[in-house]
């Protein structure tokens, strides 16, 4: 595609106050130099009229004035149907009065008008050898004249400003412009909901950034979106009495009308990306949002299992990880059986994704507790059977539950030493052990819960570390961010003894633990099947024993291997030192991956074997693939999660073969998805909700397809 044409103005205020003096020109000659094709609206009496001329001449090849000359704001078409409507004008309450009048705010909402005629007549479209016809410019641009005013480094923002169209739309998350254009437009706040008109007469709201724009769009797409823009400003004119506002609250409530709009009319669709008034507002950043497809009504069944989930006071469920019973690493067997591991914490997150504690944890610490169940996947009707989980009709005794007030309380957790010195801590030179966490009453046995005839197993709250006191209760200057065990992966780790039957394993974050505060580190170990403890717990040391944060890390289906990270893609062995005692991850494999989705992958689930879509021959393979989530997040209101399947190849070193496309299961937040199986063409997921209310859901593969993945 062409260069980007840039359209820019020096606009004549008459009657604006805060523009007494003609501002300095000089930025105009920045942008200018900076090579890129730029479009100039002059007035004709500005007092740098000549000067504008002598740079066309010395830029011929890049710079144009363009001939039409600005008068008034009221010569523009928004500005004659304003003066004609004989309303009187309404402004916003909360503005500079010098600077936010009628004349301002017209001026602002002219910037789509000249963008619209510059890209009609097209200055800088090239000659095409084949015939006569212009080869026409598709990327169109407003920059404000004095922009580069709050660019702290220029020369840095020149690379974005002559970055081409095709560079946009092969972002891996820029939506299809196969029928409409696209507006890119920068901003600084989430959206704003849809009936919020009299917000925008009371004070600014940067939604949106303003002073810059960029259409990649055709000229009649373009000319298309200017009239909607104007069409809809005069509506508001009329239902608001008057009403004149800023340009960027005018954008924030055309934004939400577009996404209220279904299907989506406009011939050009605004895509958000996050800025600010600096150099960020020309590196156009595309998010996640505008690809990633909603799962939910692909959804064959969906059960929310909070209701079906034992009610532990002081805390809420949150995350699962399931794993298959039989399914060994040596798939000895399939099955509809799993031991899945339930977290409870004791927050909420708010709507925009702030922690919510009770008012009595006045340390606002997030503690942990997990419950250890079996279920059962039933192949017909709901595929979660209500009698594989406790009853919430016939709740858990509370004296076979470890006892936490509610609300939570500091003091009623479970008490160690205090003062909590370095000694009372776990020493990593000797093995983790269960009693060196602290105790939570008497391990639960089957006979504690309530009997239910019918694929009754057990269902366990697990002793962990949940329980150390926070501050003031231990030495000043003590805290802890979290206590107790965080997002659990159950896994087969070939520890088969008989003490654990299966082999079953887990690998969890954890903070209070870790010998550098505030830091968090991993935790391996295995589950009793039989007492339904934690044993054999060890620390891990991660490669960079300093690192800040040590999270998701994923096993895969040989001894205690785990893919530590995805970009670089790095898998490692956790091994014993024998002179230290300690438990360290040591990297056997590290690889760039130039796919630009993997290279922001984040851990979820563990992996299954793969056998294709219908899941067939499944015994006659002997080297399957594996499959499982990964997922990334990026910065909203709140933080929104993104997920993909990963399909490897064993046999390539776990090499990332196939992907799917990015999806959310319901909503653009929170969704966080450590539980997950397939089978028969199915994938079983169970999902977090705002790090609580957890929903198992089934889908067919087929809904949200595999591509391959092309290694350079």
């Amino acid at each position: 595609m062409s260069q980007t044409t840039y359209v820019t103005a020096y606009f004549p205020y008459k009657e604006t106050p805060y523009f007494r003096e003609p501002h300095d020109p000089i930025h105009i000659l920045q942008l200018i130099q900076s090579g890129i094709h730029l479009c100039l609206f002059v007035a004709e009496d500005c007092p740098h009229l000549s000067l504008f001329h002598d740079w066309a001449k010395q830029y011929d090849r890049t710079f144009r004035i363009m001939p039409r000359r600005l008068r008034t704001c009221w010569d523009t078409e928004l500005g004659r149907f304003f003066r004609g409507s004989g309303q009187a004008f309404r402004l916003p309450d909360n503005r500079n009065l010098e600077k936010d009048t009628v004349e301002f705010f017209l001026w602002t909402h002219a910037r789509f008008e000249l963008v619209e005629e510059v890209a009609q007549c097209d200055v800088f479209g090239e000659k095409n050898n084949n015939d006569d016809d212009q080869k026409r410019t598709t990327s169109f641009a407003w920059i404000e004249s004095s922009l580069p005013a709050l660019f702290r480094d220029m020369q840095s923002c020149i690379p974005h400003l002559h970055s081409a169209s095709t560079d946009l739309l092969s972002s891996p998350f820029c939506p299809s412009a196969a029928d409409h254009g696209l507006l890119f437009l920068p901003g600084c706040s989430k959206p704003v909901a849809l009936d919020f008109r009299e917000q925008i007469a009371d004070a600014v709201i940067w939604r949106f950034c303003g002073g810059f724009f960029r259409f990649v769009a055709r000229a009649d797409q373009i000319r298309e979106f200017g009239q909607w823009y104007r069409e809809e400003c005069k509506a508001l004119f009329r239902s608001m009495n008057g009403l004149v506002v800023w340009d960027v609250n005018f954008l924030a409530y055309l934004d939400a009308l577009c996404r209220n709009m279904q299907p989506f009319l406009c011939k050009v669709r605004p895509v958000w990306y996050k800025a600010d008034h600096n150099d960020s507002i020309v590196q156009i950043r595309l998010s996640a949002d505008e690809v990633s497809k909603r799962l939910l009504p692909a959804f064959s069944s969906m059960q929310p299992l909070t209701p079906l989930l034992p009610t532990i006071p002081g805390y809420v469920p949150s995350s699962c990880s399931l794993l298959r019973m039989g399914d060994t690493i040596g798939m000895d067997a399939l099955s509809d059986a799993y031991y899945m591991n339930t977290r409870y914490v004791s927050y909420r997150l708010s709507p925009e994704g702030n922690y919510l504690f009770e008012p009595e944890n006045t340390t606002q610490t997030i503690c942990n507790l997990n419950l250890f169940s079996k279920i059962v996947l039933s192949r017909v009707a709901s595929p979660l059977l209500s009698e594989s989980l406790p009853q919430v009709a016939s709740p858990l005794l509370s004296e076979s539950l470890p006892q936490v007030a509610s609300p939570l309380r500091v003091e009623d957790l479970p008490q160690v030493a205090s003062p909590l010195r370095s000694e009372s801590l776990p020493q990593v030179a000797s093995p983790l052990r269960i009693e060196d966490l602290p105790q939570v009453a008497s391990p639960l046995r089957s006979e504690s819960l309530p009997h239910h005839p019918l694929h009754m197993e057990s269902s366990i709250v697990l002793e962990d570390s949940g329980g150390i006191p926070m501050e003031p209760a231990v030495e000043v200057g003590k805290t802890y961010v979290s206590i107790g065990l965080e997002d659990i992966r159950l896994y087969w780790n070939g520890n088969e003894d008989d003490n654990n039957h299966g082999g079953v394993g887990f690998i969890a974050t954890n903070i209070n633990f870790s010998p550098l505060e505030r830091q968090n580190r991993m935790i391996y170990g295995s589950i009793d099947l039989t007492t339904m403890r934690y044993t054999d717990c060890h620390l891990i040391v991660p490669p960079d024993p300093y690192s800040w944060c040590e999270k998701n890390w994923i096993p895969l289906p040989t001894n205690n291997r785990f893919i530590y990270r995805w970009h670089p893609f790095e898998i490692g062995h956790v091994e014993r030192r024998e002179d230290t005692g300690e438990h360290h991850l040591w990297i056997d494999s590290s690889r760039e991956l130039s796919h630009p989705v993997i290279q922001r992958l984040r851990g979820s689930s563990i992996f299954v074997p793969f056998f294709g879509l219908d899941g067939k021959d499944a015994k006659e393979k002997e080297n399957p693939l594996w499959i499982g989530v990964a997922h990334f997040s990026e910065d909203h209101w709140p933080r929104h999660y993104y997920h993909v399947l990963v399909v490897l190849d064993a046999s390539q070193g776990w090499l990332p073969v196939q992907i799917s496309p990015i999806f959310h299961f319901d909503k653009l937040s929170v969704e966080f998805c450590t539980g997950f199986d397939f089978q028969d063409g199915m994938c079983h997921f169970i999902y977090s909700q705002m790090d609580t209310d957890p929903v198992y859901c089934s889908i067919p593969l087929s809904a949200i397809s595999l591509y391959p993945i092309i290694h350079l």
